[in-house]
């Protein structure tokens, strides 16, 4: 993630705003895993609970990482910046077709946490196949249970073609930033099984 995006947020949230504290974790589980990655829902239910829209120079900012066409919102602890993020995009560049991706974000980043919370979420081993600092969980679907696939199974660009493959992704950027996401391709339909 960009340096710059920690700069802005430091600029425009620099006073704590009074919302109750929330968890990263859980704030992705609601407005990623449960949405599948559905941009429309996602927000609609960030501003159910009360965050507020992402300034436009932050989205600018992030469409220069993966997300295009960046959407988002953000909310504020005493003592924790959590940015709910949406858009188009690569969850790697071993990736060559454009997905929806939808992460949460936590200033500052607790990438050890981040790491063992994405591991339990995903249910599935770690893809060690990529080479990134990034931690890349990937699945399909069958009978309600997720099974791992890896990036070099031959059928794995089948089923992102097809809509039957899902990432979660955790990185870090040192201890500033941590981010959880979820890539889907955008034929996909959510899942039945548990979230």
């Amino acid at each position: 993630m960009r340096s710059s995006v920690l700069v802005l947020v430091a600029c425009v949230f620099a006073v704590s705003l009074s919302a109750r504290a929330d968890d990263a974790t859980e704030a992705f589980r609601r407005m990623c895993l449960a949405t599948h990655s559905d941009a429309a829902q996602a927000l609609a239910e960030a501003d159910h609970e009360g965050w507020m829209a992402l300034p436009e120079p932050m989205l600018k900012e992030f469409e220069k990482t993966q997300f295009s066409h960046a959407q988002g919102r953000i909310r504020s602890t005493s003592s924790d910046l959590y940015i709910l993020i949406l858009g188009t995009g690569r969850p790697s560049q071993a990736v060559s077709i454009d997905m929806q991706l939808c992460g949460v974000a936590e200033v500052p980043g607790a990438p050890e946490e981040f790491e063992a919370q994405g591991a339990a979420l995903a249910g599935v081993p770690k893809d060690t196949s990529f080479s990134t600092d990034k931690s890349f969980y990937v699945w399909r679907e069958e009978n309600g249970r997720r099974i791992a696939v890896t990036r070099n199974d031959p059928k794995a660009m089948s089923l992102i073609l097809g809509g039957g493959l899902t990432f979660l992704v955790t990185y870090s950027e040192e201890k500033k930033m941590s981010i959880i996401m979820l890539a889907v391709p955008a034929a996909a339909k959510p899942e039945t099984g548990k979230p």
